[in-house]
């Protein structure tokens, strides 16, 4: 009984930290998910903020007897369009910058929890080798005394 405990002990372990792995794999990657998500929502509260910089900067020109066609306004208009464009590129590739980190740290708990279930597996054969051979030594050991 205390030789099949030997054995199976560590394959049963091996599997839970890979069926433990798997889990914490599968969180980090809805992580991931929901980083990708906010940097997204992220990117349009950008886009609809510019957009409201824009209408308002329309406005103030107009108010003041000027033109949207005026080369001033337009050269204001673009650079807040470049920058608002820029800090959108730049929440957007933050968030998949990150959520690829996650998703990477996801990979490494399957790879962790695959290895440590092969190594359970290979711990549990070696005990069982071992066991047979001291069986096969204490029958070798019990021929020489008995004769045979």
């Amino acid at each position: 009984m205390a030789q099949a405990l030997k054995v199976i002990s560590p394959v049963v372990g091996g599997f839970g930290q890979d069926r433990a792995a798997r889990y914490e794999a599968k969180q980090l990657e809805a992580q991931g998910k929901a980083v990708e998500a906010q940097g997204t929502r992220q990117a349009e509260n950008i886009r609809r903020n510019v957009q409201g910089i824009l209408g308002d900067l329309t406005a103030a020109t107009v108010a003041q007897g000027g033109s949207n066609s005026d080369p001033g306004a337009i050269r204001r208009a673009a650079k807040i369009e470049s920058r608002g464009k820029f800090n959108e590129e730049a929440a957007l590739f933050g968030a998949g910058e990150q959520a690829a980190g996650l998703r990477n740290k996801g990979r490494a708990a399957r790879f962790q929890g695959r290895m440590a279930r092969n190594q359970g597996i290979m711990q549990g054969v070696g005990n069982f080798l071992s066991s047979g051979k001291d069986a096969a030594s204490a029958g070798s050991s019990m021929l020489k005394v008995f004769g045979g």
